[in-house]
């Protein structure tokens, strides 16, 4: 790995560790120039975003092998004291302060260095990718189609001042650096381990940072979630309890109405009692009215019996009365024997008795049958 100029910078305060930072930096710089190609410079004096009165010089250096990072953009252009240009201009979310903003970039926020790209031309970009902001969804920096191969070599574009000089330095570094012998160059690569070591130590807060960041979101997110679910179960409520009021008012007016009902049937009972009461009195009536019609037709039964007790003595002094009218018919007769004189006189007598006692028997029979009729007409049921 390579060490960060800014980890150098403050190891400085202490001549040892001065010495082993150096010592460090110069091997990795030795190693670098040994594995990777060279630099090259290929703008000078291109001015900076902002009023234009810093210029900086745009290197092409070269990345290392394999997946990368946002520390090996800065690594790979700190080694000669560079930083990473900017893609787009200033104002431009692509960049931090981290990078390098360039006035000829200004213009093409959606067009990664396509300020170079029209200075140098497409093919100048052929292998390159290009350092991007943390937290824009290329961390590991934008590539064209030619520097997909992470086995491949690629490149990145860097800017700073006093590039030559920079140059002159990092060479002058390599040799001293060469010089040293293998113990020393021991005791470095342990140096550059326990820096690395620190480094990463010193970067775990802020990964941890960053997942309580992420943790946060999800628990804002899922307050927000719940505050809708909130809002929706409110609302459900409002509706249920309106429904409620709906439905108790229904049931207020299905007591009235039972109330009302229960009034009616009242006045219904008391009238159906009034109406058996007054049936029970017809009934009443209506018995004593038989009861009284019962006596009557029993009287007239007994007056019945009483006409036909006279009637019946009637015929039987009718029969005697004919008996001795016989009788007496039969003593004429034997006079009338022995009076042939009178037989003529007597025979028209007894025929006028004999004709007179049918009339009176007759009209007494007729008597006696219109009374019984006038009678029995009075009676229930004649007819």
């Amino acid at each position: 790995m390579v060490l960060k100029q800014p980890m150098v910078e403050k190891m400085s305060g202490c001549p040892l560790n001065r010495m082993i930072g150096f010592s460090v930096f110069f091997m990795h710089a030795a190693v670098v120039a040994a594995a990777l190609p060279e630099p090259k410079v290929v703008l000078k004096d291109m001015p900076q975003s902002g009023d234009g009165l810093m210029t900086v010089s745009v290197v092409r250096v070269p990345l290392p092998a394999g997946s990368l990072s946002q520390p090996d953009f800065l690594s790979a252009c700190g080694v000669y004291n560079l930083k990473p240009l900017c893609s787009g201009g200033i104002v431009c979310n692509w960049g931090d302060e981290r990078c390098v903003s360039l006035q000829v970039e200004e213009g093409h926020c959606s067009d990664p260095l396509g300020g170079i790209k029209t200075t140098l031309g497409a093919e100048s970009l052929a292998g390159s990718c290009i350092y991007i902001a943390v937290g824009q969804g290329y961390d590991s920096g934008y590539c064209t189609n030619s520097a997909s191969n992470v086995g491949g070599q690629r490149y990145t574009f860097c800017g700073g001042t006093s590039v030559a000089a920079t140059l002159d330095t990092v060479e002058a570094q390599i040799a001293y650096a060469a010089s040293m012998d293998n113990e020393l160059l021991s005791d470095l690569v342990e140096a550059q381990k326990k820096v690395e070591s620190t480094r990463l130590t010193l970067n775990s807060p802020w990964k941890g940072l960053e997942s309580a960041s992420l943790i946060l979101d999800g628990e804002t997110k899922a307050r927000e979630h719940l505050a809708q679910d909130f809002l929706a179960k409110r609302t459900e409520l409002a509706a249920e309890a309106n429904a409620i009021e709906l439905l108790t008012a229904r049931l207020h007016a299905a007591d009235e109405k039972i109330a009302s009902s229960e009034e009616i049937i009242a006045v219904g009972k008391a009238d159906a009692a009034k109406e058996d009461l007054r049936q029970v009195g017809a009934i009443a009536a209506f018995q004593e009215q038989e009861a009284q019609e019962q006596l009557d037709f029993q009287a007239e039964q007994a007056s019945i019996s009483a006409v036909a007790g006279h009637e019946v003595f009637y015929r039987y002094a009718g029969c005697g009365a004919l008996l001795l009218l016989l009788f007496f018919l039969s003593v004429v007769a034997s006079r009338v024997r022995r009076l042939p004189q009178e037989k003529h006189g007597l025979t028209a007598a007894l025929l006028a008795g004999e004709a007179a006692g049918q009339e009176a028997e007759e009209a007494k029979h007729t008597k006696e049958e219109e009374r019984f009729v006038t009678l029995g007409s009075q009676q229930p049921g004649f007819q």
